[in-house]
């Protein structure tokens, strides 16, 4: 049961971190909106959209998926998609960039962090409630202390059966 909740933390921790827009927003606003990445003077979330959009140059599909079923609403020679990718024409084109690996290195220590939040909380809230009340360990105590005075006399019984067949 324990190896359960261990697993479905870590699964909503990463269901958190690889799905919700909070992780990238948050690492654009405390790293990437002002110098020497932005020319912000402070913390903004201004060009956070064109940011996350990736460019990618429609000469550069294969000829068999080139087909357009769009080409009669113009001409089109790039497309924007939502990723971290250096932009044609850079040296390391259409590679993941800085910002990407920024990302899955936030997203790796939301996970750490949440989890172990999670289990601190987990440990600190049972350990603050008992699993057994003081009345039940009392009657427990109780029980036990009475079960060894009845072994204890039982067995003095047997004793002293033993030493009247001896003498």
């Amino acid at each position: 049961m324990q190896g359960i909740a261990i697993l479905a933390v870590v699964t909503n921790a990463m269901i958190i971190a690889f799905t919700s827009d909070m992780i990238p927003c948050l690492v654009y606003y405390w790293s990437f909106s002002v110098p020497p990445y932005r020319n912000h003077t402070s913390y903004t979330m201004d060009g956070y959209i064109n940011n996350t959009l990736s460019i990618f140059k429609v000469a550069d599909f294969k000829n068999k998926s080139k087909g357009n079923p769009y080409s009669e609403q113009g001409n089109h020679t790039t497309c924007r998609y939502r990723d971290f990718r250096y932009p044609p024409g850079h040296p390391q084109e259409y590679k993941h960039n800085i910002y990407y690996w920024h990302m899955i290195a936030a997203k790796l220590a939301f996970i750490t962090v949440m989890e172990q939040l999670i289990y601190s909380v987990t440990f600190f809230i049972s350990y603050a409630i008992p699993d057994v009340s003081k009345r039940t360990k009392s009657k427990i105590q109780r029980e036990k202390y009475l079960t060894q005075k009845l072994l204890s006399e039982n067995h003095l019984k047997d004793m002293m059966k033993n030493m009247g067949v001896i003498a």
